[in-house]
């Protein structure tokens, strides 16, 4: 919309408002000057209850829930004995961010618990990294929300470069999540407990006020992760993340494009799938509301971090330009005669 258009619009709302609130203002006054009047009871009265009801059903049908979802892979490759991530433990050069942090937090895990391992129902370390990826969740949230939930993030077209935070509105208030509280929402999760080695241990996740966080992970029949669920509900949104086991296999997935491991090494390796799904709905009886657009930006946030984190298909466009962009050379130049 053009700012000219926008400018119109306003003007025009203000003047219908006015002009309802000194018709109402006039009708009310001759309706209270008389009062006495049967005939006004009988015919004024009606004719209120009938325009409120039509402007009830006006506003009824121009309200519409707004669901804004997406959804896309998270793959991890590692040794099957190690569970390292694979770039970490061959060091072949190329290393997923999100199996960066991986690393960090499979050593904390198995540091804490060494048994972690050994209580995997979906060998080989399909539980575990189910966890790691709702830990890489929280991770990527409280790095992003850690002041407050209404933030800017600046989206880069470049696959080779993620979003980065481009300032906050200090004026919005938030409700804060210490870290400390995410291991009550998922007591099993052995990523939760250890403490963010990213930021401190005080930070806090800023979510809208009134928002309610709540969590789970759900176990397959035989104990092992099916499906960790994150939801945060409130008057403007009801936004809900969810990390399911796709399954996994033997092999090198995203790593052929860099890695050439003999058949014997590959069986070695696993690769375990997951697929991250995201679902917002904004709430009809407020799509009018002047906070709406902050709530839709926040929206639009948490889906850009949480992909950003995890989402194999930017690894792969990023794979791309790091094994494409090395081999390009300048065309030579024609020598003039």
């Amino acid at each position: 919309m053009m700012q000219g258009e926008a400018t119109v619009i306003s003007a025009l709302k203000w003047a219908v408002i006015v002009f309802i609130v000194l018709t109402g203002a006039v009708a009310a006054w001759l309706g209270w000057q008389n009062r006495d009047s049967e005939k006004v009871i009988l015919t004024a009265l009606p004719a209120v209850a009938l325009g409120t009801i039509g402007v009830l059903l006006t506003i009824l049908f121009g309200l519409k829930e707004e669901i804004r979802e997406t959804e896309f892979p998270a793959v991890f490759t590692y040794e099957r004995a190690s569970l390292i991530p694979l770039g970490l433990a061959r060091d072949i050069g190329y290393l997923p961010s999100s199996e960066t942090w991986a690393s960090m937090h499979l050593q904390e895990i198995t540091t804490a618990h060494p048994d972690a391992i050994t209580k995997d129902k979906n060998s080989p370390g399909m539980d575990m990294y189910g966890d790691i990826a709702l830990r890489l969740v929280f991770d990527r949230l409280f790095l992003t929300f850690g002041k407050t939930w209404d933030v800017k993030i600046d989206k880069r077209d470049l696959p080779f470069l993620g979003g980065g935070s481009g300032g906050y509105d200090e004026a919005s208030k938030s409700d804060l999540i210490p870290w400390s509280k995410l291991s009550g929402f998922f007591p099993e999760s052995y990523a939760l407990q250890a403490p963010p080695i990213l930021f401190e241990e005080t930070s806090e996740l800023g979510i809208p006020v009134g928002t309610k966080l709540s969590g789970e992970v759900k176990r397959n029949s035989s104990g092992g992760f099916a499906q960790a669920h994150i939801c945060m509900v409130n008057d403007f949104v009801d936004l809900e993340i969810k990390i399911k086991l796709r399954g996994g296999a033997a092999g090198i997935g995203i790593y052929s494009l860099v890695a050439h491991l003999p058949q014997h090494e590959s069986s070695n390796v696993w690769t375990a799938s997951y697929l991250i799904s995201m679902k917002a709905k904004l709430k009809a009886y407020r799509s009018g509301h002047p906070d709406m657009p902050k709530y839709q930006a926040w929206v639009d946030n948490v889906f850009e971090t949480v992909k950003e984190q995890l989402d194999s298909r930017m690894e792969w466009e990023r794979t791309k330009e790091t094994v494409t962009l090395p081999k390009t050379r300048p065309l030579p130049m024609k020598k003039s005669s």
